[in-house]
């Protein structure tokens, strides 16, 4: 006992607990504490429950508690900030963050094809018919984010009606609140996502907000939008002037891309050897005629300076063209046949 003592008196350790026991064979019940122990010093073990305090009683300190499998950080004010639960949300493990950041820093190539990203969640061979079986990055309300991923897919806090089936999803990130899928009236604000085989789905949806990108998109199927064109949204209309002689200043040209040319005549994921033959019409003509549907490109583009045109914006002109044209037709038949009448 005597050996015992001089050790745990080396150890800068005390008991303080009544019921503590110190024996040849170790040390049960009770807590062991540091000499220092006190609210921001120290260290303290409770054997009874379990749980191991680093830095003091109640203010920036660490918290190891064997029995719930958990581990927290308290920050100078004694507030939890981070808490690693092996079941945090039901009986999913995962970590908890209060106004913190995530940082990875990055000095060289992290890997291979073989390894994962910085930050990665793996499917682990789940089959495609499993749903939520890869990653999930959510960001929305404290009473709402963390309860969109609903057994049979991802479901909101809006609902969008009896009878509309939701998707299932094995990776995604959704920004606000209001994440419910719906085939009829989607409801996600914003959302990236890897849609499972099968089925319709979005690769990306978004409801507010600008989309924005300086370079190409690409894409192999149909892209559809529409053109805001309410007459409530337009103040100085006028029908366009001389569309005849406009049309006749632009010509219809077929033509090879040079070395200048968009990226996608170079090669993309559907054309690897790229689109050279090309029709159209030359940006510089129209610029004369109807400079408003032309756009210089700027320097985050890529091609700085160049050219391009809004073709959509083309089609009132041949509207206003043909209506013309058509004019003149009929007054000719007119004459015609005033001619034959004679």
């Amino acid at each position: 006992m005597g050996n015992n003592k001089l050790f745990l008196k080396s150890m800068n350790v005390r008991k303080v607990a009544q019921g503590t026991t110190i024996t040849g064979a170790g040390i049960s019940t009770g807590n062991i504490q540091s000499t220092n122990w006190g609210s921001s010093a120290g260290t303290q073990l409770n054997l009874n429950d379990g749980v191991a305090t680093f830095g003091g009683s109640s203010n920036q300190r660490i918290e190891i508690d064997g029995a719930n499998a958990d581990l927290k950080f308290y920050d100078s004010s004694g507030n939890q900030v981070i808490k690693l639960d092996d079941d945090l949300i039901s009986t999913h493990p995962g970590m908890e963050m209060t106004n913190g950041t995530i940082r990875v820093i990055e000095t060289s190539d992290f890997g291979n094809s073989a390894d994962a990203a910085p930050i990665y969640v793996e499917q682990n061979n789940a089959t495609l018919n499993t749903n939520r079986t890869a990653g999930f990055f959510g960001i929305g309300n404290s009473t709402n984010a963390n309860s969109q991923w609903d057994a049979n897919g991802i479901n909101g806090k809006n609902a969008c009606g009896s009878g509309v089936s939701t998707y299932k999803y094995q990776c995604g990130v959704f920004a606000e609140a209001n994440l419910s899928v719906c085939p009829a009236t989607p409801q996600i604000t914003a959302g990236i996502v890897a849609k499972m085989a099968g089925g319709d789905g979005y690769s990306f949806y978004g409801i507010e907000g600008v989309l924005f990108n300086t370079n190409e998109i690409q894409s192999d199927s149909d892209i559809i939008a529409y053109n805001s064109s309410d007459a409530r949204m337009k103040d100085n209309v006028e029908v366009i002037d001389n569309p005849i002689e406009k049309i006749k200043q632009i010509r219809g040209v077929s033509f090879d891309w040079n070395e200048k040319g968009p990226k996608y005549t170079k090669g993309w994921a559907s054309q690897p050897n790229g689109q050279k033959r090309d029709i159209g019409v030359i940006a510089q003509e129209v610029q004369k005629v109807l400079p408003e549907i032309v756009h210089t490109r700027g320097k985050d583009s890529g091609m700085e300076g160049m050219l391009g045109v809004k073709y959509d914006k083309l089609v009132p002109l041949l509207i206003e063209g043909i209506k013309e044209q058509q004019t003149m037709i009929e007054n000719l038949q007119n004459r015609i046949k005033k001619l034959e009448g004679e």
